[in-house]
């Protein structure tokens, strides 16, 4: 009774509004700083309408998911289980929310839904399940499975009993992210020495290296349009928020401020970036066109994997403020933040179905990485999800789910095959597909052209760069290639318009949000996060199109960046 006592004090504490802080960078790009506690707080995503920022803190012990109000700054935490909550992403109608989670053991994917009915995703013995995005029509979630090798898949989300292997890879692979059609899933891919962004079609065929260099290049994050992607890099020595259209790779930094900065996601206008910023892990948001930054979440604990709902009016992410990672939502327009997940494991990494009603997520509540679904229930008092369902139910790891444009897909990470490969699976025949399959790592998938491709990070060749699929399965391309010894390229994520991909590129021991133009590719790659001091990175894309959030900081925090002016 006396620990129940404690919990509802912390929860109580930390669900109260959250003071704005702004700053501005050299470009004159607006930053806003969205969580101010000295925790972790990262891995941000806008929910579709606008109103909300999930991220990831850990406020309240682990990594759990909390809720950013962008109306009042208020923060609700989402998630309170027992297991490590990340990866959260909003469904496309923002009613539920998808996270990872290791409620179970293992990491799985849950959702939440606004009502906190929690409802397991996946569920596969040996494997772990995270890295959940939505498909942009809600009928189905992409993640990524861990078992002997790195897969993405997708899984209907009617009843998940069907997991599509879209891509499966040797080498580790991460933070999906899909095109705002659905046709491409992008993700970041772990080499040796670097990390690159990548992507497959929404079939886990054409495959191509979007964005592959000697840095780390990862985080994708697709703005709502298709047009954009933002990304970090760490080109410059950090890692920075950059973007760059879809089509080429012509990147443009959104951040320059001497610190890391991770995971970006785009608001739901397309006119701000979310991210997480070093040294403090907060959650900052920028505004792409005047390039102004504000802190959103600066909490004590850690708030990572934001991700925009739909409507971009919330971000969902996680954060260990509970003492595990827990998924929560942050409304956009007043600051609150809602506790969406309650598990004693850990639940993270959420994506949010298109249509906006659920949520996926990476679990290890049952006792290894596996990808969940619920649905998406924000600002409610409860914080016990009203259904979860597992995605995947393996006993390898399986994460970085990233629903499909159409909602009926996921393209996730699982390790199924050995090293952790990408895969796709149809959420409603519950069939996966492997995308690829080979002896290396691939990472953070999501989807774009229409959910046709895939887009990731691999190590293919011993560092990490950006590559994309078709979804049908096909060759691999590469979108970055290695320039450097010390750099990679990681989590790519699509904008909404496809025009610019948002990914991680990580120089020496600085990572940044970076973007590119997905028809210039690499010759068009800008940083978003422009210092030396902070790690940005997992950036992820507002509906549209017009932000992009992160996380930030040793602290991990959530931070959004407007990159409008930028797109220009």
């Amino acid at each position: 009774m006396t620990n129940r006592m404690i919990l509802i004090a912390v929860l109580v504490m930390y669900t109260g509004c959250a003071k704005k802080n702004t700053a501005t960078t050299p470009e004159g790009l607006t930053l806003e700083r969205m969580t101010t506690l000295a925790c972790y707080d990262g891995q941000p995503k806008m929910s579709p309408d606008g109103k909300f920022v999930a991220y990831i803190s850990t406020q309240i012990g682990d990594k759990h998911v909390f809720i950013y109000n962008m109306d009042d700054g208020s923060i609700h935490p989402l998630t309170a289980n027992e297991g490590v909550d990340e990866g959260a992403d909003f469904s496309p109608d923002n009613e539920r929310i998808v996270f990872s989670s290791h409620i179970l053991g293992q990491s799985d994917l849950w959702i939440i839904d606004k009502q906190e009915k929690m409802t397991q995703v996946t569920k596969t013995d040996n494997a772990d399940e995270f890295s959940p995005a939505w498909a942009s029509d809600g009928k189905s979630i992409f993640f990524v499975k861990h078992d002997s090798n790195y897969k993405i898949c997708k899984v209907n989300t009617q009843n998940f009993s069907n997991v599509v292997v879209l891509y499966e890879d040797i080498l580790p692979i991460d933070k999906l992210s899909l095109s705002s059609s659905g046709n491409k899933v992008f993700f970041q891919r772990n080499e040796k020495n670097h990390t690159d962004i990548c992507y497959v079609d929404s079939e886990g065929k054409d495959f191509t290296s979007f964005i592959r260099s000697s840095f780390d290049e990862k985080h994708p994050s697709i703005s709502p349009n298709g047009k954009w992607m933002a990304y970090v890099s760490n080109a410059t020595g950090f890692y920075e928020v950059y973007i760059t259209p879809t089509d080429r790779f012509h990147p443009v930094a959104v951040t320059s401020s001497s610190q890391d900065h991770f995971f970006p996601s785009w608001s739901s206008d397309g006119k701000n970036i979310l991210f997480e910023s070093l040294p403090n892990w907060d959650i900052k948001i920028i505004d792409v066109e005047t390039q102004k930054d504000s802190m959103l979440v600066d909490q004590i604990a850690n708030d990572e994997s934001p991700v925009f709902t739909p409507d971009g009016q919330y971000v969902i992410f996680n954060s260990d403020r509970l003492g595990k990672k827990t998924i929560f939502s942050l409304n956009l327009k007043d600051g609150k933040q809602t506790q969406l997940t309650n598990a004693k494991q850990n639940d993270f990494d959420p994506d949010i179905s298109p249509d906006g009603k659920e949520m996926i997520f990476t679990s290890d509540r049952t006792g290894c990485l596996n990808i969940w679904i619920t649905k998406l229930v924000l600002d409610s008092a409860s914080t016990q999800a009203p259904y979860l369902l597992a995605v995947t139910d393996d006993s390898v790891n399986s994460y970085q789910a990233r629903y499909s444009k159409g909602g009926d897909k996921i393209v996730y990470v699982s390790e199924k095959a050995g090293n952790p490969d990408i895969w796709i699976k149809d959420l409603k025949s519950n069939k996966t597909q492997q995308l690829t399959i080979d002896g290396q790592n691939e990472l953070a998938p999501s989807f774009t052209d229409g959910d046709q491709t895939v887009l990731f990070q691999a190590d293919w060749a011993k560092k990490w760069s950006i590559w994309k699929t078709p979804s049908e399965g096909g060759l691999p391309l590469p979108v970055t290639r290695d320039k450097l010894p010390y750099g990679k390229d990681e989590e790519p994520v699509v904008s909404p318009t496809h025009a610019i991909v948002a990914f991680t590129r990580s120089w020496y021991d600085d990572r940044d949000v970076w973007i590119m133009t997905t028809s210039g590719g690499e010759k068009t790659t800008r940083t978003l996060t422009k210092d030396n001091t902070n790690q940005e990175k997992h950036g992820r894309w507002s509906p549209d199109g017009k932000r992009v959030v992160f996380q930030a900081g040793n602290n991990t925090d959530v931070w959004m960046i407007d990159v409008t002016s930028l797109l220009k």
